[in-house]
């Protein structure tokens, strides 16, 4: 049980808003949602909505409701029909009230530090300082490291500096709360999430900053869309597409039509 003096410390941090959407991933989950439970930043809401799951994936984090509801300052959990992952993530939006925002995947798992590494990285920028990104490493469904992916240097990305490229893993962003509230949210006409809400804050004249550090363990499947290389090419054209009124627009499109032929190889 907490004390009065650290409930009132608590209150002086930032409080994230940590959305888990889930869709049919009855092996992962538990040790998603256990990876934020042991989260050492203690200001979270959690919210996770079970995109209609056909497996056990329902019964899994009803399993971790009394845990979830005695670790977090609040927590929701929704289960209804399939409505995709563009429309579950505005669904959650409309609940957060945090002044961060984080999506974890619900097959993948963060690290002890994230939230609070990125909470005290982004406390420290400027406010156009949209997001914060991080390094991560690569695991397969048993959770055995294949890959570890960390960047040399933090960088600072504009949209000239990011137009045309789709590294940033989603996962292991920490986006501002008041950024995010402008745009019109996800667009859910669109076959997958990042990419376009990434442009489109950039195009806003927000920043990125992405961190050195792997914060991340993101897991690699048979199950997994980025798998599908082909759907991932024909989404990221349509992406691009809507964004087109920039001389950037043809490197866009050579730089995924290579994407997707080197993954043929």
């Amino acid at each position: 049980m907490q004390t009065q003096k650290e409930d009132s410390l608590n209150l002086t941090k930032p409080l994230v808003s940590v959305v888990v959407p889930c869709y049919n991933h009855e092996e992962y989950i538990q040790g998603c949602i256990s990876s934020i439970i042991a989260q050492d930043y203690d200001n979270i809401e959690l919210i996770i909505i079970d995109d209609g799951s056909k497996d056990r994936s329902n019964r899994k984090i009803q399993e971790l409701i009394p845990e979830c509801t005695r670790t977090f300052k609040r927590f929701e959990f929704r289960s209804r029909e399939n409505k995709g992952l563009c429309e579950t993530l505005n669904e959650a939006l409309e609940w957060c009230n945090g002044e961060y925002f984080t999506i974890v995947a619900s097959d993948d798992m963060i690290k002890k530090n994230k939230l609070s590494l990125q909470v005290d990285k982004m406390s420290a920028e400027n406010s156009d300082v949209a997001a914060m990104f991080s390094g991560y490493e690569i695991v397969d469904a048993m959770g055995n490291i294949s890959a570890k992916v960390e960047y040399p240097l933090e960088k600072t990305l504009t949209f000239s500096k990011y137009y045309g490229r789709s590294w940033l893993c989603a996962s292991s962003a920490l986006l501002r709360m008041t950024a995010l509230r402008k745009t019109e949210g996800y667009d859910n006409s669109l076959p997958f999430e990042d990419l376009d809400m990434w442009i489109r804050l950039l195009k806003e004249g927000y920043r990125f900053t992405v961190l050195r550090e792997s914060l991340l363990f993101l897991r690699k499947h048979d199950n997994n869309f980025s798998n599908n290389r082909w759907a991932i090419f024909k989404g990221e054209l349509k992406i691009y597409w809507k964004h087109n009124g920039t001389v950037l627009f043809p490197l866009a499109i050579f730089a995924s039509l290579k994407r997707y032929l080197k993954s043929l190889l």
